[in-house]
């Protein structure tokens, strides 16, 4: 009879085997929001979040006290961590919002 042979590659299965099962894993709750999951799918208006106000004036804070050379540096490593093909799509739709306010005199999405 022939010898089985070991490697470490996967070996095909025999056509009449079923798929094997998948190990089910428990989840890790390391890497969780400090609210659990559930605050991961918070309602907009949930008090334990701040507000879209709170962040905007906290990031114009953080703004002001960077030189124009550090706020280029720190847009230069957010888009390092950015998806290329999720960049590529927010700068063709930025191209197009300037192209389009070039050639409405300013006024991107007012209706006439």
């Amino acid at each position: 009879a022939p010898k089985p042979r070991t490697t470490s590659f996967p070996q095909p299965l025999p056509r009449h085997a079923p798929p094997p099962q998948r190990e089910r894993h428990e989840t890790s709750t390391r890497n969780q929001p400090a609210g659990g999951l559930e605050s991961l799918h918070a309602p907009v208006d949930d008090p334990r979040l701040p507000s879209k106000r709170e962040i905007h004036e906290e990031n114009m804070q953080m703004l002001k006290g960077m030189s124009p050379e550090e706020v280029m540096e720190m847009k230069r490593e957010m888009e390092q961590q950015l998806d290329p093909e999720l960049l590529a799509l927010l700068s063709k739709r930025s191209a197009a919002k300037r192209a389009a306010a070039a050639s409405s005199g300013g006024k991107v999405g007012v209706a006439a």
